[in-house]
């Protein structure tokens, strides 16, 4: 009978390696504050006041560009009939649309028009006789 051949020798086991270090962080610390991620839009600077003229038509415009005071916003809403002026925002219940403008002569008098769900209840042509409307950035508002 043959012999069977003859087993190759054991493998020692593999050198255990140290565990790697990592040199240490050179960064300077991170400042942000902890927490979900913030919202990476500027907040909306407070306007210089508002004229509601929804007593005679479904909307409201907010002056919200810095060449506005409130003085000048005053004045200018006096002249829209059955407006009432306030040194506040626009409400914001009921409302259905934004449209926010500038003229390129004078883009330092923004203004932005807030539009309000009718009393009819026809949301739809209300939103596209706004957004027919805006001479600006029209954005509907859920």
């Amino acid at each position: 009978r043959p012999t069977p051949p003859a087993r190759p020798p054991a493998r020692p086991p593999p050198a255990t390696r140290p565990p790697a270090t990592r040199p240490p962080d050179r960064r300077p610390p991170d400042r942000r504050p902890s927490g979900p991620p913030s919202d990476p839009r500027p907040a909306a600077p407070s306007p210089a006041g508002s004229c509601d003229v929804r007593p005679a038509e479904s909307y409201c415009f907010a002056y919200t560009g810095p060449a506005w005071t409130p003085e000048a916003a005053s004045v200018n809403c006096v002249a829209a009939p059955g407006a009432t002026f306030r040194t506040a925002a626009c409400p914001t219940a009921g409302r259905i649309a934004t449209c926010t403008f500038r003229r390129p002569s004078d883009p330092d008098r923004e203004l932005v028009y807030t539009t309000y769900a009718p009393a009819d209840g026809d949301l739809r042509a209300a939103l596209t006789l706004a957004r027919l409307a805006c001479p600006g950035t029209f954005e509907a508002v859920e």
